[in-house]
């Protein structure tokens, strides 16, 4: 016979110790069916993401720590690439930078080639250098003031000084866009939509005191946070006098499938 303690008894209804786990296995361990459902939605994204051939994670590698990537460019040429993640999200290469700088390459005649273009958060600056890269006969990067010194290390790692040049703009300052030199025939806004409604106010804001009739404007972006920023943009965008078509990713690469995370849109002025 088992002897217990007085204060712990065992009863004759109290289920044995195997009997015991397995209830809370059930009860705490065990996913819900809904649960399994979200797990796999969430798997299935991550392994769609990463099999995507045109992000940025198949052909620059992002680290933690402070170093240099080379971007090849399909005609053979070479962007390397200073990054400092460790600095914030800004200083990191991103996917969209990579799709818009394949999109300058499939189309380098129409928007570089002896183009006057403008990078809007320019962040480490792989869109604009790669223009300069293609053709450019000037290009304006800009950022927050704090960018400076990133961004000009990448323009002399690549030998661009002579055509391109980094500018400060603060969003929130209009009387900094002004001092640009207009007009451009390109403005690239790679990855600049979020979820806050004001900062969409003043990039749209920004983007009518820069482009002129003719000017191309490309904005690729990721829907991270859902779709209601990307229809904000794209209503502020209609009612300041810009019309806009989306580009699909086999324009881009004809081996690239249609993905839903990323929308990728070609805008231009149609009226003051």
């Amino acid at each position: 016979m088992e002897n217990y303690p007085p204060s712990a008894s065992k009863q004759e209804d109290e289920p044995d110790d195997e009997t015991f786990l397995n209830g809370i296995e059930c009860d705490f361990f065990l996913e819900s069916e809904e649960m399994k459902f979200k797990k796999k939605v969430a798997d299935d994204f991550n392994t769609n993401r990463r099999a995507s051939q045109w992000r940025i994670s198949s052909t620059i590698q992002n680290t933690n720590e402070t170093s240099n990537h080379v971007f090849d460019l399909v005609c053979g040429k070479k962007i390397v690439l200073h990054l400092y993640p460790e600095l914030g999200q800004q200083y990191r290469a991103w996917d969209c930078s990579l799709l818009i700088s394949r999109y300058l390459e499939k189309f380098q005649q129409e928007l570089c080639m002896d183009k006057r273009v403008l990078e809007l958060g320019c962040g480490v600056g792989l869109p604009g250098l790669c223009a300069g890269m293609l053709g450019a006969s000037e290009v304006t990067l800009t950022d927050m003031a704090s960018a400076r010194s990133v961004v000009e290390e990448n323009i002399k790692l690549n030998c661009l000084q002579h055509r391109v040049k980094f500018h400060p703009l603060h969003w929130d300052k209009p009387e900094e866009a002004m001092q640009l030199s207009f007009p451009f025939d390109l403005i690239i806004c790679s990855d600049l939509i979020y979820a806050d409604q004001q900062s969409v106010l003043m990039l749209v804001n920004r983007l009518a005191d820069c482009a002129a009739f003719g000017t191309h404007i490309l904005s690729f972006h990721e829907k991270r946070l859902g779709a209601s920023a990307v229809d904000f943009f794209r209503e502020q965008l209609l009612l300041i006098g810009f019309n806009w078509v989306e580009i699909q990713l086999p324009e881009i690469n004809a081996s690239w499938l249609h993905d839903e995370s990323v929308q990728m849109l070609k805008i231009q002025r149609t009226q003051f």
